[in-house]
């Protein structure tokens, strides 16, 4: 895992699965049923918080950054991910949402996610992190 675009695109695969598993526990806590998988809108906002997530630049590790440092930055790109599902949803407009995210879905799966996605980028961070430091000898 010591290339960038491997750790990125890990991060990007872990962030998909997170962002669906994290909607569908919502739904099945706050609404009593699973989403569809074929729900197209549900497709819209993980695409919206990934493309927001990518803007953040959340899937870049810095060779100086401290696995702390990468984990509050990703919880600040997880903050606008969620801004930008909301934006979206307010644009688009309610009435097409209201079955997936009646009594408050959102908030709940972006919850979720932050746990997720923050539990992995930490991770992520610290195996990058601890691969890069350079033990010096004295001899």
């Amino acid at each position: 895992m010591n290339s960038p675009v491997i750790r990125g695109l890990l991060l990007l695969i872990l962030d998909i699965l997170g962002l669906y598993g994290a909607y569908n526990l919502a739904h099945q806590i706050r609404m009593n049923r699973w989403i569809q998988p074929d729900n197209e809108f549900l497709l819209y906002l993980v695409l919206i918080a990934i493309a927001s997530l990518y803007v953040m630049d959340a899937y870049r590790i810095n060779h100086s950054q401290s696995p702390r440092r990468f984990t509050i930055d990703g919880f600040i790109a997880i903050i606008v991910a969620g801004m930008s599902s909301i934006i979206f949803i307010y644009i688009v407009g309610i009435d097409q949402f209201t079955p997936l995210f009646g009594r408050g879905v959102l908030p709940v799966a972006f919850a979720f996610f932050s746990i997720w996605a923050l539990f992995w980028r930490w991770v992520i961070a610290t195996v990058h992190y601890r691969s890069n430091v350079v033990i010096r000898w004295l001899v």
